[in-house]
């Protein structure tokens, strides 16, 4: 008597080092990380983050074209730039910015806002009010794009808000590659059109990232 045998041999999949992991579903999540040395022995695990930053404006927000937006709006004062903490999963990690939303307490404003990110704080002015100056030269090598924003809009008496996505105008998806000692990214909020945020209203940018 014999014995009836599969028509076709088990298939194996094995990872570098040979183990069989045709059977352990959490590889489906994970790539492997290929570099100009050669392919990653450590898989890499893709990671969908969101990150917000706020700043709250001071009084007399009201802006020209081509200025900055920043958290003292009414005068020439250096201020921080935005900051968004922890875009990579490690130091020096990489990342997609797969979508970016910005919203404003001040109802009804339609302005025009573009956001150039950087890997480093960047020397560019930072100050709200100020003619901006970003990218600048001596940022190059920190510079990592910018996001055109849509005319923001409300709808009745709400938050004025505007999205980007990689269906829409505004240059995403976007790659980055954080700075080596650090996971995060810095940015410059300039309009591209007269607007007056009111006094104390907070200004607040999301950005999702999927993290590898």
């Amino acid at each position: 008597m014999t014995t009836n045998q599969p028509k076709y041999p088990r298939r194996q999949i094995t990872d570098d080092a040979g183990a069989d992991v045709s059977d352990d579903t959490a590889n489906a999540i994970r790539v492997m990380t290929v570099t100009p040395g050669g392919v990653s022995a450590t898989p890499t695990i893709i990671k969908e983050v969101r990150v917000t930053t706020v700043i709250q404006t001071a009084t007399g927000g009201a802006y020209a074209a081509n200025e900055i937006v920043g958290s003292d709006e009414c005068t020439a004062t250096a201020t921080a730039e935005w900051l968004f903490a922890a875009v990579a999963r490690e130091n020096g990690a990489y990342g997609y910015i797969t979508g970016a939303t910005i919203v404003s307490e001040s109802e009804s404003i339609t302005p025009r806002l573009t956001l150039f990110l950087f890997n480093a704080a960047p020397t560019s002015t930072v100050a709200g009010s100020a003619a901006n100056t970003a990218p600048d030269a001596g940022d190059l090598a920190k510079y990592i794009g910018k996001i055109d924003f849509p005319a923001m809009e409300s709808l009745g008496t709400t938050d004025s808000t505007a999205t980007v996505s990689p269906s829409t105008v505004g240059n995403l998806p976007m790659v980055f590659k954080c700075a080596a000692g650090a996971d995060d990214l810095y940015g410059i909020l300039v309009t591209r059109d007269v607007f007056t945020q009111t006094d104390t209203d907070d200004m607040t940018i999301i950005l999702t990232v999927e993290q590898f």
